[in-house]
């Protein structure tokens, strides 16, 4: 079988007569994504601002994960290769040395995002 044959085969579904089964789409309920984006009531963008002002030095090693999160709206956007639920969970891991009452507010408010 040659390239366009299989190629034609994976997009159609179809080989040899049989086809493949086609799941029926999901009814009713929501997706984790769109669960996600309803319990953002901030874009991360704001949040990493917030954590700017706050947050004096910032630690070296959470650094690059808030510069990431400058470029972010939500859970479901990505910054190159990484998606923002990764990005975020790599900033909560290094964000340990930040403490006090909105460093526990902001990192609850990071955690219930990328549930």
């Amino acid at each position: 079988m040659d390239r366009e044959t299989n190629a034609l085969l994976s997009v159609t579904g179809k080989r040899c007569g049989k086809r493949t089964p086609q799941f029926p789409p999901r009814l009713g309920g929501e997706t984790k994504t769109q669960k996600n984006t309803k319990k953002m009531s901030r874009q991360i963008f704001e949040i990493a601002s917030e954590i700017r002002r706050n947050w004096q030095p910032v630690h070296v090693a959470a650094r690059p994960y808030l510069e990431a999160m400058d470029h972010l709206n939500t859970v479901r956007d990505s910054f190159y290769y990484d998606d923002a639920r990764t990005i975020i969970l790599y900033f909560l891991n290094n964000a340990g040395t930040w403490r006090g009452d909105v460093a526990r507010r902001v990192k609850a408010e990071l955690r219930e995002a990328v549930k």
